[in-house]
């Protein structure tokens, strides 16, 4: 008897953990779609206009579209 009345008033806490850990999930996963994609992806297609170019090399490691077709152009 104890142990139920304890655990109901702890289903709202649970709710409110649960609704958390998803949006906290949700929020990561576009957070990492954000950051290690290709500048030119079809999805962040529009970022790449305001994206600054140094930054996104840091943060993925990869060169920008731009670079690399100014790098094949000076070949």
């Amino acid at each position: 008897m104890i142990g139920r009345r304890c655990l109901s008033k702890f289903q709202p806490m649970r709710q409110w953990a649960t609704r958390f850990s998803v949006a906290f999930s949700i929020i990561l996963v576009l957070l990492g779609i954000l950051f290690f994609t290709n500048q030119d992806s079809i999805l962040l297609g529009w970022v790449g206009r305001y994206w600054p170019e140094d930054l996104h090399e840091w943060l993925t490691g990869w060169e920008s579209g731009d670079q690399v077709r100014q790098s094949l152009n000076t070949l």
